[in-house]
């Protein structure tokens, strides 16, 4: 029913090609071997939380640093930035960026040269999403066309997928027939579930449906990629997000395997992937545009469970907090939340469970397009593209927004991108002009 697009070494390296400076070959090749552990296991990310503090509400200590990507040089047209990430290793500061010029840069940040150790270029993708994979050894490259790109990091081949193609049934619709959802033709909105030995990868799809890719433990497509399953909501997909555990050893072997999806209509669904069965659904009537999803993260310690849902008007839903912490009586707790995400059986169904923000985050006034938790879960930060210098952070534990940084004198430009490093020592924040500013948090220092 699902064909399996088969990765194709030859043609792929021949439609795409990277380049680096010999110095800058030499330091990835460094950076890359297993005692700076840049492709070490990075999913036991909770062990590095143990000298977190609990950060103030009232002050966030930032410092300008040199633009992360500022040694790829100045072009009189820049290309905006679509994407940047961290790598997951903490033992280095490798960042990912994704550009409108069709190419994916990699950088050695050090707050101080930052210089780049690899230039890849795939020509026939407008690239909007590349990922690492949550074991740092590849990359997903996806944007508006019916396949997928893998970048393997250790060896340097760049691997394309066959075309997505779809089972010839045909689909009807209001406005006739169409067809079928298993031909995609956009590819950009993944998620990798987290932990470095996880195979799945979770592909939004067109009607409210979300593919499920098995990458293959890490590899970079040479043994994954192929579709293994199909969930489907009744209406768009407007945001996607892998549940966090329980807070005190990471992924706790069932939340693991929850892939939460949101509606266009504000509906969330959770499911197991185990059975790949939806034992949740929930909604807030209050909520309206839903647009993003995002979770704390899943070794956090500092902050319990927080669920953000971003909307077309730019405030932000906040769902979670301790039982009586500000917010309405009703205010839906983190121990619901949690609750919700056990539940697992067929007998213990729960359909249309009323959800209640702590508070609704009202910083933002047109849509909100990027959301990034810090990894202690501690901050917030919200963006949104569409109105320059349009970003703020949130202090999570008290749901206060700070109001010492960004300024008015900010310079942000139109933000399109957002990321924390894996310690939350850098703020990476990427713009439309094609810059990518960096701050130092020196909270985290």
């Amino acid at each position: 029913m699902h064909p399996r697009p088969a990765w194709a070494s030859t043609s792929g390296t021949q439609q795409s090609g990277s380049t680096q400076s010999p110095w800058n070959a030499s330091l990835l090749r460094d950076l890359l071997s297993t005692d700076t552990g840049l492709v070490e296991t990075a999913g036991h990310g909770h062990h590095y939380h143990r000298h977190s503090r609990h950060l103030p509400a009232d002050r966030l200590e930032v410092e300008r640093l040199r633009d992360a990507n500022e040694t790829q040089g100045r072009v009189a047209e820049p290309a905006a930035i679509e994407q940047l990430q961290f790598h997951p290793s903490h033992h280095t500061h490798v960042l990912l960026t994704a550009s409108r010029d069709r190419r994916v840069r990699l950088f050695q940040v050090d707050g101080k040269t930052n210089p780049m150790l690899e230039s890849l270029h795939v020509p026939d993708l407008p690239i909007k999403t590349a990922l690492f994979h949550p074991s740092g050894t590849s990359v997903l490259i996806a944007g508006p066309r019916p396949y997928l790109y893998a970048y393997d990091i250790r060896t340097g081949k760049t691997l394309c997928s066959s075309p997505w193609r779809g089972s010839g049934r045909v689909v009807s619709s209001a406005a006739g027939t169409e067809a079928d959802a298993g031909a995609e033709r956009d590819l950009s909105f993944v998620r990798f579930q987290p932990g470095a030995s996880s195979r799945l990868v979770a592909v939004g799809g067109r009607r409210g449906q979300v593919h499920l890719l098995d990458w293959g433990a890490g590899a970079a497509g040479q043994t994954g990629g192929q579709r293994v399953g199909e969930l489907r909501m009744n209406a768009p997909l407007a945001g996607m997000a892998w549940a966090a555990g329980n807070g005190s050893s990471g992924l706790d072997g069932v939340n693991e395997h929850r892939l939460l999806t949101l509606s266009t209509e504000g509906r969330i669904h959770v499911w197991d992937m185990r059975s790949r069965s939806c034992p949740v659904t929930a909604y807030d009537s209050g909520l309206f545009g839903a647009k993003g999803l995002e979770v704390t993260p899943s070794y956090s310690m500092m902050v319990p469970t927080f669920w953000a849902i971003g909307s077309s008007n730019g405030l932000v839903n906040m769902y979670g907090g301790a039982d009586g912490a500000q917010g309405g009586a009703d205010a839906t707790t983190s121990a619901q939340l949690e609750e919700l995400l056990s539940t697992s059986t067929a007998s213990s169904v729960m359909d249309d469970v009323r959800l209640h923000a702590r508070k609704s985050l009202g910083n933002l006034t047109t849509a909100t397009t990027s959301m990034q938790f810090s990894h202690d879960a501690q901050l917030l930060a919200l963006a949104s593209r569409n109105k320059k210098d349009a970003l703020r952070i949130v202090h999570v534990p008290t749901l206060q927004t700070f109001s010492n940084w960004p300024t008015a004198g900010t310079p942000l430009g139109h933000v399109t991108s957002i990321d924390f490093s894996t310690r939350s020592e850098y703020l990476a924040i990427g713009n439309s002009r094609g810059r990518v500013l960096l701050y130092s948090l020196r909270s985290y220092l």
